[in-house]
């Protein structure tokens, strides 16, 4: 049998062991396991498997041999938060470490509530899951369109019980009311405009990675901060991918002043960085965030004129992550739900460090860092 057909056993199984013993009331003894096992038609190694999940919940507990097994009191019974991650297949691999550690460190130190991995192929199994595997909360962190379909099939009273770690693109597109973090993805904008307000830049350049079309929006976002806070852009300051971008580059500088750049993308980040090492003349101001790769690598490339104006990617998702982790325990023990809200990274106005600080960077110990040009 496979592993995701024997599983799918054990659910079926232990819905089925739990209307079994429904008339039951706290502290009775349940059937020996052979009476049981002759009525559920089940074979004695599944129907242990099933009674050692429920007693590592604390539906079950068993003193001794001689005293059999027993329904366990409501109060003593372990609480089980569902964790579902967007692929939903077993043995994927873990894309964001962060945001796990984070998820898993906020229940550490708790031996009364209980995480469980949830998979699942088709979404409409998904109420069926809630209910076999015992779930007093469900995280599902994916993006808003999955979300949406997720959401959807779920009887009211498991909605209440959900919530989403949602990673849209840029604006939400639903009002959802409830249970619903949002990752920070605008603020980052204001914060560019203003670093570079705050320097003195007159005159944007914008740097994309990727097709066309998924530009068009960050960049219709932030062209309209840059004119809200009286800077200088047009459509022809921006370069979209990573094709001839000395040769774009040398043209534009031509035309404008170009004293502040927006360059995303860790690939045509260091592409520019290498650009700017050659041109001694020319050193833009660079408002920056990005993962710790990417300070790293500013931190080799002294002669950039760049500042950091938001923690590491890495430290938020480990924010992120816990503060879901914290909102799941609270749903799941005492069915507090919360007002949808976007999740804020740290951002840094005015903060700037010396050289030597670097390792206290990537250890988020501090947010922002200054480095000059050489030039």
């Amino acid at each position: 049998m496979k592993k995701t057909d024997s599983t799918q056993v054990r659910q079926e199984l232990r819905q089925r062991y739990l209307e079994y013993i429904q008339n039951h009331v706290d502290g009775d003894r349940i059937p020996p396991m052979a009476e049981i096992r002759r009525a559920l038609g089940v074979t004695n190694y599944m129907l242990m498997k099933c009674m050692d999940d429920l007693k590592r919940e604390g539906v079950l507990f068993c003193t001794s041999r001689k005293t059999g097994v027993h329904l366990a009191p409501q109060r003593q019974r372990k609480k089980v938060v569902g964790l579902l991650i967007e692929s939903g297949r077993p043995c994927e691999y873990i894309s964001n470490a962060a945001w796990m550690e984070g998820f898993c460190h906020a229940f550490a130190r708790r031996s009364d509530v209980y995480i469980r991995q949830v998979y699942t192929t088709k979404i409409s199994n998904l109420p069926g899951l809630f209910k076999s595997l015992g779930l007093d909360a469900l995280v599902i962190l994916a993006s808003e369109q999955t979300y949406r379909k997720l959401y959807a099939i779920l009887p009211e009273e498991m909605r209440v019980r959900t919530i989403g770690c949602i990673s849209q693109k840029w604006e939400p597109s639903a009002k959802w009311l409830e249970n619903v973090i949002w990752r920070d993805r605008l603020r980052w904008i204001r914060e560019y405009v203003s670093a570079a307000k705050r320097r003195g830049c007159r005159d944007f350049l914008l740097i994309f990675s990727g097709a066309e079309e998924d530009a068009q929006t960050p960049c219709r976002l932030l062209a309209d901060e840059i004119r809200k806070q009286g800077l200088e852009w047009s459509s022809d300051r921006l370069i979209v991918g990573c094709n001839d971008l000395r040769k774009k580059i040398e043209n534009l500088r031509q035309k404008y002043p170009l004293d502040a750049v927006c360059c995303s993308g860790v690939e045509l980040q260091s592409r520019f960085f290498k650009i700017l090492k050659d041109w001694q003349d020319y050193r833009p101001f660079m408002p920056q965030f990005g993962h710790n790769e990417l300070f790293e690598e500013i931190s080799n490339s002294p002669w950039l004129n760049t500042e950091i104006v938001s923690e590491s990617e890495e430290d938020y998702e480990l924010r992120l992550g816990m503060e879901t982790g914290e909102r799941a325990k609270s749903l799941a023990q005492d069915g507090r739900v919360f007002e949808s809200y976007v999740f804020p990274k740290k951002y840094n106005r005015q903060e700037t460090v010396n050289e030597n600080t670097t390792e206290k960077l990537m250890k988020g110990e501090v947010i922002s860092k200054v480095f000059k040009s050489v030039g």
